[in-house]
């Protein structure tokens, strides 16, 4: 089952996959997200029946995988760890790749109302009035959560603050 899923993804795994990691506003490689939750879904596919509908099935299993990632990542702090696609975004930009693992860790824990906020503005480049509307609330709160989470990515890079 887990060869089918992985090898030829028939049920359209990946593209979920990135899809909820995007909506979760979580900074993981999405490769690890896909192959955890394709493990996962593997694993209790005897166990679904056709309740709840297979997307809703489906996400949970990514919720799940992105819960468990997010805590491996925790455990691990600076041990070492597998090469990922953050290494492929690091190295051009003359960042250690361990620091930006550990960054993202970090960013990953944070509360999501601030990880959204700098999702919104940074990542989607939206404006402040636009990120009001997106994620309601109010434009301040929104501009200190954003500004909280770049503060928690900083900080790991710069090496002030262990993930």
């Amino acid at each position: 089952m887990l060869a089918r899923l992985v090898g030829g993804d028939p049920l359209e795994l990946r593209a979920l996959c990135a899809r909820v990691t995007d909506e979760r506003r979580y900074l993981i490689d999405v490769d690890r997200v896909f192959l955890r939750a394709a493990a996962r879904t593997a694993r209790f596919a005897l166990r679904y029946h056709g309740q709840p509908e297979l997307d809703e099935w489906l996400t949970e299993n990514i919720d799940a995988a992105l819960l468990d990632i997010v805590a491996d990542d925790s455990e691990v702090g600076d041990a070492p760890r597998d090469p990922s696609a953050l290494d492929d975004f690091a190295r051009p930009l003359g960042l250690d790749p361990n620091r930006v693992h550990l960054a993202c860790a970090a960013f990953n824990r944070l509360p999501s109302a601030e990880r959204s906020a700098y999702w919104v503005l940074m990542i989607r480049l939206r404006s402040l009035d636009e990120a009001v509307v997106e994620l309601g609330g109010s434009a301040t709160e929104i501009a200190r959560s954003a500004r909280r989470a770049l503060d928690t990515l900083v900080a790991v890079l710069e090496g002030k603050e262990s993930a």
